[in-house]
């Protein structure tokens, strides 16, 4: 029997729980993230509303800021991308990741805290 891994496995896991995304935009590895901000789906639109400021706690807040820092230094970001994470069970698990300028948040993220992020 042969017990060794393949390395082209795709793992899939159901999360269940809130959602949060943040932008992070840099170049050369000196990147800047953005406010947090919660996303409200539901079964017909995906995303159907998007939250902010979020109440995630200061705790998971560095933590999220690190993972999306950590990702864009890694993947040598030359621009702007978006992290979505799925809260399940007090632990943040990255769902994906849009190297892109992302479409509702930065809008919600400039009524909250005047930061444009175009700009």
């Amino acid at each position: 029997m042969n017990h060794q891994i393949s390395r082209n496995l795709v793992i899939e896991e159901y999360l269940e729980g809130p959602s949060y995304s943040i932008e992070v935009i840099g170049i050369a590895g000196n990147y800047q993230v953005f406010q947090i901000t919660e996303l409200e789906m539901d079964g017909d639109y995906d995303c159907k509303r998007v939250l902010a400021p979020v109440e995630l706690g200061d705790q998971l807040i560095r933590e999220f800021e690190k993972i999306t820092l950590k990702l864009a230094s890694d993947l040598s970001l030359n621009g702007i991308m978006d992290v979505e994470t799925i809260l399940q069970n007090g632990k943040l698990k990255v769902l994906e990741i849009d190297a892109r300028l992302p479409s509702q948040t930065p809008t919600a993220v400039y009524y909250s805290t005047g930061v444009n992020m175009v700009e």
